[in-house]
């Protein structure tokens, strides 16, 4: 016996062709400041000097960045960064990637600095949001070009919105200590009993274990409180309203990224900033409207106070009907 070992994919071209399907030698793959894996760095560069010298709150102008940047999955990325802490980010482990048929898409990886570090703080009330956007951070870990881009971002309304949503759709469901903590409990269960055999082959290796899962638990219990508390105060949002939805047979609810499948179903989301819902019939069904919002079409924004409540009505076709 020689011990656990973690395995993990090498990130590079050869990775990301295999997961998306496209050809290897056509991607173009970044790392830090726009520094060169694969490819070229030029198309690239171009987007950032647009966006330095371009008024981001001007709705026009953000289109062209919107057509160049997979916008949901660059705020996934940021929104996951800050709520785990990750503070060996965004000045380090930083990598990026463009095929002609994609937009640019960044990629997660190295963590091992999130969900808290002894020796650094348990790390659940650290603003990592303001250190994501902080304008004149040091060289390492969060130096001005690495924090430029979500800072120019926050220039447009509609993004600032889109971005406290996402977060929002994330901490009504991974991000909930509940589902967090069942995952720690299944990962670590699945090789607990291991460890005592790996640490005799190493004996400095996994060490106070039950120590290092018990920091991991508890930021997962206290995290979301804080960044809650974060949101409210970068944006200047009210506190966080409870909204509940509810569907009728035969079809489900779209909230912002978050396909609904069980209900009720509650979350909490900001009264000043309005929700994205669309109404999705399952076959053989059609919509017939929004209890709250009668005439309204499928597809809606809605701004809600606390204790909301959302019902999308649908109802069986009849025979032949299309």
């Amino acid at each position: 016996y020689w011990g656990m070992y973690n395995m993990r994919e090498k990130i590079n071209e050869h990775m990301l062709a295999s997961k998306h399907n496209i050809d290897a030698g056509s991607i173009t793959l970044l790392t830090h400041n726009a520094e060169i894996i694969e490819g070229s760095n030029e198309e690239y560069n171009q987007i950032i000097d647009y966006i330095e010298n371009t008024d981001l709150s001007n709705d026009s102008n953000f289109e062209y960045v919107k057509d160049q940047i997979d916008l949901k999955n660059y705020t996934l990325y940021q929104v996951t960064n800050i709520f785990i802490n990750n503070t060996d980010w965004p000045g380090n482990n930083v990598k990026f990637w463009k095929h002609p048929e994609t937009k640019w898409r960044w990629i997660m990886y190295d963590t091992d600095f999130g969900f808290g570090i002894p020796w650094m703080g348990l790390g659940y009330d650290v603003n990592t949001l303001q250190f994501a956007v902080e304008p004149n951070g040091p060289e390492w870990p969060n130096p001005p070009w690495s924090t430029f881009l979500l800072r120019k971002l926050f220039e447009n309304s509609d993004y600032r919105d889109r971005f406290v949503n996402i977060f929002c759709d994330r901490l009504n469901t991974v991000f909930k200590s509940g589902f967090l903590n069942e995952r720690i409990d299944e990962m670590s269960s699945h090789i607990e009993d291991i460890i005592p055999i790996h640490h005799e082959k190493w004996p400095g290796s996994a060490q106070d274990w039950n120590y290092h899962i018990g920091i991991l638990e508890n930021f997962a219990d206290n995290r979301s409180l804080y960044i809650r508390q974060h949101l409210a105060s970068f944006f200047d949002l009210s506190s966080p309203a409870l909204v509940t939805f509810i569907s009728s047979l035969g079809g489900n609810i779209k909230v912002n990224t978050l396909g609904l499948e069980t209900y009720p179903w509650t979350g909490y989301y900001y009264s000043s900033i309005p929700i994205e819902i669309e109404a999705i019939p399952e076959e053989g069904y059609r919509f017939i409207g929004w209890a709250q919002y009668p005439d309204s079409t499928s597809k809606i924004k809605v701004q809600i106070s606390n204790n909301s409540m959302i019902t999308a009505l649908f109802e069986e076709l009849a025979g032949g009907d299309t």
